[in-house]
């Protein structure tokens, strides 16, 4: 009986350590490659985010829509410094004007998830980064992003 629950015992813990290394590997969270050394790779930028300040909710209409339909959205503005968040924080009605004429100039198809979204990130950094004096905008994230 003794050595019926111990082989029990072992198979539940053989198939835990199995579930735990397997969980170690699809992760990616091992402890050897580029990943785990904190450098970016193949996929991307390293998901680890800067200084960066978050802007009230934007509300705008859409622009080939005739007023019928409006975007809301939160961004976050990412710096390359703790400067930034300073500097921004003098800026906010500035930058906030600049954000609204983008957003309002956009259609729906402007708006669309993939590559007219990062193109609009993309040109949210840089109309964002040309009131920075003191730091760089390094990435603009949609906290919050819905049409209706």
């Amino acid at each position: 009986m003794r050595r019926r629950r111990l082989i029990v015992i072992l198979a539940i813990l053989l198939v835990a350590a199995g579930a735990v290394v397997g969980y170690v590997v699809i992760s990616g969270r091992g402890s050897g490659g580029e990943a785990s050394a904190g450098k970016a790779d193949a996929r991307g930028p390293s998901p680890a985010m800067g200084p960066g300040y978050t802007f009230d909710a934007f509300i705008v209409n859409v622009a080939d829509t005739g007023g019928r339909r409006y975007l809301k959205c939160t961004i976050t503005a990412e710096f390359d410094g703790n400067a930034g968040v300073t500097e921004m924080a003098g800026k906010v009605p500035l930058v906030r004007d600049v954000v609204i004429d983008i957003l309002s100039s956009k259609t729906m198809e402007d708006l669309e998830p993939g590559v007219p979204r990062d193109a609009l990130r993309a040109e949210l950094v840089s109309a964002i980064g040309s009131s920075m004096t003191k730091c760089k905008v390094t990435r603009v994230f949609f906290n919050e992003f819905a049409v209706q």
